[in-house]
């Protein structure tokens, strides 16, 4: 898995997939401090993130249409460079404007890289999808569980600003490693992005369509959760910030071990069941959290809502790259995940606006019903495939 030229490349594009994650997953952790800071609303700093996820949506399809007619090459360097820029704007700002201008630019460059990165790997691991697909998952998770744990320290400093500073540094390697090890060129043609014909290429399929659906009520409810998890913990289960930051860690420290297992294990079973279960143990994990007050149960709840949540995604995405041509991969995922990120992106402004005039604990309870549709729609689609 890591020999050769596909073994450099799987940890030249994890470590950048590192970097994204350190620098996006520090913000929940950070958001109390920073709505404090910039003297906002809840409503306003989901608006902040929102921001940001949407423009990780938006950049999903050019970015993989350009990956397919050109080289992966070019597309995973500028989403790196335009990375870098927004972790260090977001350091140094000091208004809400300048909040809201560093969280897309973070938007657009890791949606850039992301499906250039997929589609690369697709690329490279065509007979073990699934287990590239976990093992850059997992490497984005312990990113995400470094977050966590950096941010748990860092606030006990009272100077946020210096989590990102590893993004930052990871996300210049990372760019040094693919800028050297990758033998594509770097020439750009002009391209024609064929929104029309390739939407309806995609979604001619009522499977594709419910697939779209599914993944569109996960990413909803996931980055809603996600987006206000540590702010959700102190307030409704009264954890302190620490404790908080670290629980939350430590559903990405889940999935450095689940992910490339259910990756593997979908390279040997049916993909939309192993699926169907993961998101049945996540919603079953969320649905507990909501019901439990110790701090035993609610670490409990968490790691089972983090075993289904961590698994579905690598499990998912190499059956629909296995769905699409080679040859439109990049456009075809992208153009599939423009759409259910766009529908995602909504969840933190949601819990936000939820939260501003009733609890964090209401948001979560339709955040739930999404994912229990979630869970029927693809066990009905399994079932009948």
């Amino acid at each position: 898995m890591f020999e050769g030229y596909s073994g450099r490349l799987l940890i030249a594009l994890s470590l950048g997939w590192l970097a994204i994650q350190i620098g996006r997953n520090a913000l929940p952790p950070l958001l109390p401090a920073m709505l404090a800071e910039f003297s906002i609303s809840p409503f306003a700093g989901g608006v902040g993130l929102t921001l940001m996820w949407a423009f990780y949506a938006l950049c999903h399809y050019p970015g993989g249409r350009l990956s397919d007619t050109n080289s992966r090459k070019p597309i995973l360097i500028l989403g790196l460079v335009i990375l870098v820029g927004g972790f260090l704007l977001l350091s140094v700002a000091r208004g809400y404007l300048s909040f809201l201008t560093a969280l897309s630019l973070v938007g657009i460059g890791s949606g850039l890289y992301f499906i250039a990165m997929r589609a690369n790997l697709a690329d490279l691991f065509a007979d073990h999808r699934g287990q590239a697909f976990g093992v850059q998952s997992a490497a984005g998770n312990f990113g995400s569980v470094s977050a966590g744990g950096l941010a748990a320290v860092i606030l006990s400093l009272a100077v946020w600003e210096l989590t990102l500073v590893p993004a930052v540094l990871l996300s210049c390697v990372a760019l040094f490693a693919v800028h050297r090890w990758s033998t594509e060129s770097y020439s750009l043609l002009e391209t024609e992005l064929a929104l029309t014909s390739t939407f309806r290429r995609v979604f001619e399929a009522e499977e594709t369509r419910v697939l779209l659906l599914v993944y569109s009520l996960f990413v909803f409810a996931w980055q809603g959760m996600a987006g206000f998890l540590p702010t959700y913990l102190q307030v409704s289960k009264s954890l302190t910030p620490a404790k908080a930051s670290l629980a939350y860690a430590g559903v990405f420290a889940v999935g450095v071990v689940v992910m490339p297992l259910s990756g593997a294990v979908s390279d040997r079973l049916n993909r939309l069941w192993v699926a169907a279960g993961a998101l049945f143990v996540c919603c079953l994990g969320f649905t507990s959290l909501l019901l439990v007050h110790s701090e035993t149960l609610i670490y409990s709840a968490l790691g089972l809502f983090a075993a289904g949540m961590m698994s579905y995604p690598p499990v998912m995405q190499a059956y629909l790259t296995d769905s699409f041509e080679s040859k439109s991969v990049g456009g075809d995922f992208g153009a599939f995940k423009t759409v259910y990120s766009g529908v995602g992106s909504l969840g933190p402004a949601y819990v936000g606006l939820v939260a501003s005039y009733f609890t964090y604990t209401a948001a979560y309870v339709g955040l739930a019903c999404c994912l229990l549709g979630g869970v029927f729609l693809l066990t009905w689609l399994a079932a009948h495939g």
